[in-house]
């Protein structure tokens, strides 16, 4: 990866202070640093998904694993069994607390904007109906004088 961002730094060095490629230069490292981007977005999705497979099914088959010899009393594989189950599943209790907290902050931060703009649009409601007040106030007065 780093003869990658090397090849980058030597290309935009060799570029010329005045040359009208360089535009075209720098679009063509901008839509590549977007595609690496993207491309990040979506592998880190896919590893979050698969680890949520792994976690689950090895969750599951060690409870099943566990449960299953428990007739047999504690060996050392119902301890391991037991062991790699609790893990796995404060591994996903762990995930999920953290997605939630972090889902939770931007909620927050929507219904701060949520209110913000509540508040505006009051405020407008307020002065335009100041306005047509002071507007009917004047062509009240303005009908008794004549």
């Amino acid at each position: 990866m780093p003869l990658v961002f090397s090849f980058y730094f030597q290309y935009i060095s060799g570029l010329e202070a005045g040359s009208h490629h360089k535009i075209f230069q720098y679009k063509f490292l901008w839509l590549r640093l977007s595609n690496l981007t993207q491309d990040l977005g979506n592998s880190m999705g896919l590893s979050c998904a698969a680890l949520f497979v792994l976690c689950f099914s090895t969750q599951v088959l060690g409870c099943y694993g566990s449960l299953f010899n428990l007739n047999q009393g504690f060996r050392l594989i119902n301890t391991v069994l037991a062991i790699a189950t609790t893990f796995f599943a404060v591994t996903l209790f762990y995930i999920c607390s953290a997605a939630q907290c972090a889902t939770q902050e931007v909620i927050i931060i929507i219904i701060i904007i949520i209110i913000i703009i509540i508040i505006i649009i009051i405020i407008i409601i307020i002065i335009i109906i100041n306005v047509v007040q002071k507007d009917a106030e004047k062509k009240l007065n303005t009908s008794v004088y004549v």
